[in-house]
């Protein structure tokens, strides 16, 4: 079950949180380019651009009251 969704700033990637607690990263066709396991559901996600550097940060925030 999905419960949050966020897209990259560019709008190149966009990132599901689901209640297994799988963070899974997808292309605009639907490709998972990266998948994360966390202990609990991945309740908030929010991707941070980064104007300096060469990546974009994510925050997930989890249901166990960690953030990552």
């Amino acid at each position: 079950r999905i419960l949050d969704c966020s897209w990259m700033p560019d709008g190149q990637y966009f990132t599901l949180g689901f209640m297994d607690g799988r963070v899974c990263t997808y292309d605009r066709q639907g490709t998972v380019k990266v998948t994360i396991k966390r202990p609990a559901p991945a309740w908030s996600l929010a991707w941070c651009p980064s104007p300096s550097d060469d990546y974009d940060l994510l925050a997930v925030g989890s249901w166990d009251g960690k953030l990552s």
